[in-house]
């Protein structure tokens, strides 16, 4: 499982887009970590104990270095709007590419109208009919009040909300409202 992990970071170093990665894949990974540190400082011979700490932090590193550089990716892919193979994501990172582009379109739609009209109007608008909301259970995905899918969720994911749905989320201890710098955002819209 080690060289797996080496030739899936090194890859992911040496290429331009995101490669193949899937949830099964890191589901192995985990449990290899999980086996190695059981072993770990077990053995009563001291060179074993080390290579096993050893195999262990190298693993902790690639992993990292492996999150970082996908996330470097993704953000960048997002940004300059290009297409990302869906397929090669994990389940959350495609959770996390598809909410944010769906998040930075909106900014950028809002950005766009903040041109054609009022800043503080734009921004009234935004904040009376969307709302920030950290999730507190876990929950399948649902279809906005905008007829938009948001999720599925986890404990502790943020998101923004239609106002309709976030309230009745809040109302069912499914959901608190974020408190935000509102102020902060309106130099941005």
């Amino acid at each position: 499982m080690y060289s797996s992990l080496y030739k899936i970071w090194h890859d992911e170093n040496h290429s331009e887009g995101i490669q193949k990665l899937d949830d099964q894949i890191l589901e192995n990974i985990r449990k290899y970590v999980q086996a190695r540190k059981k072993l770990e400082g077990k053995s009563d011979d001291k060179v074993v104990n080390l290579l096993i700490k050893e195999e262990l932090q190298n693993i902790s590193f690639m992993l990292k270095d492996l999150y970082e550089l996908r996330m470097t990716k993704l953000f960048k892919a997002i940004q300059t709007e290009k297409k990302v193979k869906i397929d090669y994501l994990t389940s959350d990172e495609r959770k996390l590419y598809e909410t944010t582009q769906e998040s930075v379109r909106k900014c950028s739609d809002l950005f766009v109208s903040s041109a054609q009209g009022s800043k503080s109007e734009n921004f009234s608008n935004f904040f009376n009919q969307y709302i920030p909301v950290r999730i507190l259970k876990e929950m399948n995905a649902i279809v906005g009040a905008d007829l938009k899918t948001y999720g599925p969720f986890k404990p502790e994911d943020l998101t923004i909300l239609p106002r309709k749905n976030a309230e009745s989320l809040i109302k069912h201890e499914y959901a608190v409202e974020i408190s935000i710098n509102k102020d902060f955002f309106k130099n941005f819209i």
